[in-house]
């Protein structure tokens, strides 16, 4: 059997200045973007970019930082479901599983190193649900010490405001993206892990509505927070759980005690009893609560039917290969239903999965990575984006995505009744409920 060459290539210097010329435009005069420090353009040689990531729209933002041609590693799943895919290949991007890096992962980032080119890292490789940024990991550290080159930041302030993960609405308003070197290659060698830790944590963590009202900055359709309640999932007066409902798309309101607080054009919150002006702190006291209600109980578990999906690597895309339960406690992952016409159970130890991919009120995404003695998935073909084992055999990525079958179900703009009895809590928080699982 034929094996893949792993030779390095650099992007197609066509497609990617057609991609920073339609990226600039879009980041300019879609997203209003304005870059208010540039220490990376013109920058030659090797070195690393980090981004913090605040919305699905941050890589048209990132792009216009510099004409010069970078490899970007994204999420898997996202590569293999974009149109634009063929094209992605011609840029060379680097797709993995999120929050798993595996040996081959590794070397296709320090071979872009090794070639004297930019990188470019997500390292907390989720997109914020609630405006606050997640722990990256301390192998991070470890990770930028072998690369052994100069380490830059991008901040980004704004995208989270302009295109929130709970909801499809853009809400144009002010994007900054500030990008700066952050330690080079000499500290590199003399820094402790712990010390670049903390370097790194302090430069790309952010409070997406702090620095809101540090910047007061208007958004059209900034009071529009229908599907917050997805992550505001517990009132702060009652502290009843799963009673929040947005009203009239500017409001949210507790169907248990009649507590209610509008959005204003800013995205933050007021009321005659406003109990947080921030939706960021108000998610912060309900992950504290939520994680005491689970240490108090050892037998705490979510449950839920659900519909299941998977890759088709032939028409790349996301297609539904069966239905079945779901079972989430603080040791495992559980998988029980009909997959292909089959009874299919399975188990995840949540100590390999350090957080799960999801859409709030939607799914959940579990990526697995499966050999296969060398046999590609179905519709794969044997290019950079097929990662390789320590053999050279390629290795097949499984990703099952699990939609809760009663998300997104309203009723004149409220939740009806059936479908939060159907979903338990799982659609309300899927993030914050399994994060603290696998802590």
């Amino acid at each position: 059997m034929k094996t893949c060459k792993n030779k390095y290539k650099k992007p197609n210097a066509f497609i990617y200045s057609i991609m920073y010329i339609a990226c600039k435009f879009i980041s300019k005069f879609k997203y209003n973007a304005k870059i208010i420090r540039n220490e990376i353009k013109g920058v030659k040689g090797s070195y690393v970019i980090l981004a913090n990531h605040e919305s699905k729209i941050d890589f048209y933002n990132l792009i216009p930082i510099s004409p010069r041609r970078t490899h970007i590693v994204i999420s898997n799943s996202f590569y293999q479901t974009m149109s634009i895919r063929p094209l992605m290949n011609m840029v060379r991007v680097i797709a993995k599983q999120q929050f798993q890096t595996a040996p081959s992962d590794i070397r296709e980032m320090k071979k872009v190193i090794d070639n004297n080119m930019p990188l470019v890292l997500y390292p907390v490789g989720l997109m914020t649900e609630n405006g606050l940024s997640t722990d990256p990991g301390f192998s991070l550290a470890k990770f930028l010490k072998l690369l052994k080159t100069d380490v830059y930041v991008v901040y980004t302030e704004g995208s989270y405001l302009t295109q929130p993960k709970w909801s499809n609405i853009r809400r144009k308003g002010q994007i900054t993206i500030d990008a700066y070197k952050l330690i080079s290659k000499e500290d590199l060698l003399t820094i402790s892990n712990e010390d670049l830790y903390k370097l790194v944590r302090e430069n790309i963590d952010f409070d997406s509505y702090e620095n809101q009202l540090r910047n007061k900055v208007e958004y059209k359709n900034g009071d529009n927070i229908e599907g917050l309640e997805y992550v505001l999932y517990q009132c702060p007066k009652c502290k009843s759980m799963k009673t929040i409902v947005s009203k009239d798309v500017t409001k949210l309101q507790c169907t248990s005690c009649g507590y209610e607080v509008s959005a204003d054009k800013y995205g933050l919150l007021n009321g005659d009893e406003v109990i947080h002006n921030k939706p960021s702190e108000w998610a912060l006291e309900t992950i504290k609560n939520l994680e005491e209600e689970i240490n108090n109980n050892p037998n705490y578990q979510l449950e839920d039917t659900v519909t299941i999906s998977m890759i088709n690597y032939k028409k790349h895309k996301f297609e539904e290969v069966g239905t079945g339960t779901v079972s989430i406690n603080k040791d495992k992952i559980m998988l029980k239903g009909i997959i292909n016409n089959e009874n299919v159970e399975k188990t995840f130890s949540t100590s390999h999965y350090p957080m799960l991919p999801f859409i709030p009120g939607q799914y959940l995404e579990i990526q697995e990575q499966e050999a296969r003695n060398g046999v590609l998935p179905p519709g794969a073909q044997c290019k950079k984006n097929i990662a390789h084992s320590q053999r050279g055999k390629p290795r097949r990525h499984r990703n099952l995505r699990i939609s809760f079958n009663a998300s997104r179900r309203k009723v004149q703009g409220k939740t009806s009744s059936d479908g939060r009895k159907e979903c338990e809590g799982t659609i309300y928080s899927p993030n914050e409920e399994i994060d603290f699982f696998t802590r």
